[in-house]
């Protein structure tokens, strides 16, 4: 259970320095372009997590997804910022931000019961 939180803290810190260069890369690729790649790194990476059979394979792997994860996040933020009208933002940025975490908190968490019950039976 320890390897497990230390993976979930590695890929928390390095989500926050993602988010640091995401708003730099959303400046300078546009908003959409890093948003797809977003969405498109996220689902192989929530994949990637469910295949993983060995720790010393996670941690890199947390670190990874966890800066690279996070690069979309001011793109979205922006762009809510930009859609909404200024009395509406508020409740949109509180839409995605339940959006952005509890389905993907539930695919991981299923992931990581799945792996780690294929692990066991395996053992």
């Amino acid at each position: 259970m320890t390897e497990a939180g230390i993976a979930l803290g590695m890929f928390s810190l390095f989500g926050m320095f993602g988010g640091i260069v995401g708003g730099a890369l959303t400046d300078r690729f546009g908003r959409k372009q890093l948003i797809l790649f977003g969405l498109v790194f996220s689902a192989l990476s929530t994949l990637s997590f469910g295949l993983v059979t060995d720790i010393r394979v996670m941690y890199p792997l947390a670190v990874v997804v966890g800066l690279i994860g996070s690069l979309s996040n001011p793109a979205h933020n922006a762009m809510i910022a930009d859609i909404l009208p200024e009395e509406k933002r508020q409740e949109g940025f509180g839409i995605l931000a339940w959006w952005a975490t509890s389905p993907g908190s539930s695919v991981r968490a299923s992931a990581a019961s799945w792996q780690s019950t294929i692990s066991s039976i395996s053992s």
